[in-house]
């Protein structure tokens, strides 16, 4: 570990993270700075740590068995409300963190190695005060003791059933869309229980439910003004009588639907800008866009103009002026309706296309999400979550405890010591096998020298054979050949 101008130290690994060394220095770093605080030296005090694998170092916890320090391990899953950094201290410091990069930046200045442990260093004094420790303590219910502050809720494992759409996506999500996204999930729900009930037969569990919860009620516009019904035909596109109405194409996956939950999905979307995903029938190659977003959320009237309500002439004034002035007037407000018609036309598609959009990112969040958890089970399945405690809570420096944790480390050593066995035996044997070749090679190298030999031999045999019979002399014998 080392020292700093303030008054803590800090510590690295290769890898960033800590492990059972680190850990081991800042206990014995633990055990110095608070013997001296202690009424007696046979005093216990408590040291409360979270289920990392490096708290569960057995030389650790010895040393803090023969130093007279309880180390108290919390269960899993469950920092989030009873280890006091995570409640208390870690968000100050996070923002005070924030203002002095801004605070650097701002002076022109960037956090680099050389400043970081000056800068962190001050925001680590303005953060971990004694009163946000405190504080921090009783949040958790530590101290003073107080179980009544962790609740059975604050416990509850996260799921895709209790992660919120409105926590996890960075914009609003508008109520049709996760009244779709539920929909669509029922549905997928629905045909995978009937392919597993013609599969297997057997009595239909209930489905699971999805980060979309659905609303006891189901989500209504505003209450606004009454809307004129003939600004709606103004607005509407015109279609011509001389069009021919485009067949009806049912969709089985919307008409034909079992459950509840369509006819409630229809009458919600009916009332929405998204009422045209719902549609039983295929959009056209000039589909009708549905009702103006903005007309179903603001109170509209139609503006009194000084063109319908047009004052008596005062005496000695020229109506040809005045009518002249009107019409230009007129042409202008028209001009201008028709410019802010337009406006709202592209406005409603851009609306009515991120809804789409958003609908069908959340389903597919959602899938994510569910893919994520079975993943994750299927990985720790068959594995502890922990090496001794199993993930429940336990205090580490108990004589039990450390029973078990040599026991655990005993046939871990043996473990390891059977693997450089087998993995020596397999050296070996692997040694033995590169020899063989070695081996092999040699010979045949040997049979390819002893062959090339017993040619020469022959050939020189066979000369003197030929040699032989021209003159009449004997032949001479064979001579031998190697094997």
């Amino acid at each position: 570990m080392t020292e700093t101008k303030f008054s803590f130290r800090y510590a690295f690994s290769q890898k960033g993270w800590v492990n059972t060394d680190i850990f081991r220095e800042s206990i014995s770093f633990f055990n110095t700075e608070t013997k001296t605080k202690l009424s007696s030296p046979l005093q216990y005090w408590l040291l409360i740590v979270d289920g990392h694998s490096s708290h569960e170092c057995l030389k650790t916890i010895k040393f803090c068995h023969d130093n007279c320090i309880i180390l108290y391990c919390l269960p899993s899953h469950t920092t989030h409300a009873l280890q006091p950094l995570d409640v208390g201290l870690f968000s100050p410091l996070k923002q005070a963190w924030a203002r002095a990069v801004a605070s650097e930046e701002y002076d022109g200045r960037k956090v680099t190695k050389a400043n970081f442990l000056e800068i962190y260093g001050n925001v680590h004094l303005k953060s971990f005060t004694s009163a946000n420790i405190l504080s921090s303590f009783h949040k958790t219910g530590i101290w003073p003791l107080d179980p009544t502050i962790i609740t059975t809720d604050m416990m509850a494992m996260s799921t895709t059933e209790s992660v919120d759409i409105n926590t996890v996506s960075p914009i609003v999500i508008p109520s049709p869309v996760k009244q779709g996204a539920q929909y669509f999930w029922n549905e997928h729900e629905r045909q995978k229980a009937a392919q597993l009930s013609v599969e297997t037969p057997c009595t239909p569990t209930c489905l699971s439910q999805t980060m979309f919860h659905t609303p006891s009620q189901l989500p209504r516009t505003p209450s606004r003004l009454p809307i004129n019904p003939q600004l709606h035909q103004n607005l509407s596109p015109i279609h011509h009588s001389s069009q021919q109405p485009s067949p009806t194409l049912t969709d089985p996956f919307l008409d034909n639907c079992p459950h509840d939950g369509a006819t409630d999905l229809h009458a919600s979307f009916a009332d929405s800008s998204m009422a045209f995903l719902m549609s039983p029938t295929h959009i056209s190659a000039t589909p009708t866009m549905p009702p103006h977003v903005y007309l179903r959320h603001l109170s509209i009237r139609i503006a009194q103009t000084p063109i319908a309500n047009f004052p008596p002439l005062p005496p000695g004034s020229d109506p040809d002026a005045l009518l002249t002035e009107c019409t230009g007037l007129h042409a202008e407000v028209t001009a201008l309706k028709l410019h802010v018609l337009e406006l709202e036309e592209k406005m409603e598609a851009g609306v009515d296309t991120a809804n789409a959009q958003l609908l069908f990112m959340a389903s597919m969040l959602d899938h994510s999400l569910e893919q994520l958890v079975q993943k994750d089970k299927k990985k720790k399945k068959g594995k502890k979550a922990f090496w001794v405690r199993g993930g429940k809570p336990a205090v580490l420096t108990d004589e039990a405890m450390i029973d078990a944790l040599e026991h655990e480390e005993a046939q871990k050593l043996a473990k390891e010591a059977e693997k450089e066995t087998k993995k020596a035996a397999a050296a070996n044997k692997k040694l033995q096998a590169n020899e063989l070749k070695i081996l092999k090679k040699l010979r045949e190298e040997a049979w390819e020298m002893a062959k090339l030999d017993n040619e020469t031999v022959l050939m020189s045999w066979e000369a003197a054979k030929l040699e032989a019979c021209r003159i009449g002399s004997g032949v001479p014998p064979k001579p031998p050949l190697a094997l």
